[in-house]
């Protein structure tokens, strides 16, 4: 799955969204919500902080269930 982000200029999360699913919506809905939870720095032009739109993959790992 791809995650389009947005952040302030002081890098708080404004808006995480789908930018491309990964084919499951129980997989997209817990990777936005995971993601939704993560703090980023602030980008910086020229030395001062601004806001940010950029995207990142979010893969998860599927495991059997202990036995």
């Amino acid at each position: 799955m791809l995650v389009d982000f947005l952040t302030d200029a002081m890098g708080d999360l404004v808006r995480a969204t789908s930018a491309r699913s990964s084919g499951h919506a129980a997989l997209d809905a817990a990777a936005l919500a995971a993601a939704r939870s993560w703090q980023f720095a602030p980008r910086l032009v020229d030395g001062v902080p601004a806001p940010d739109w950029f995207h990142k993959p979010v893969a998860f790992m599927l495991r059997t269930a202990p036995q």
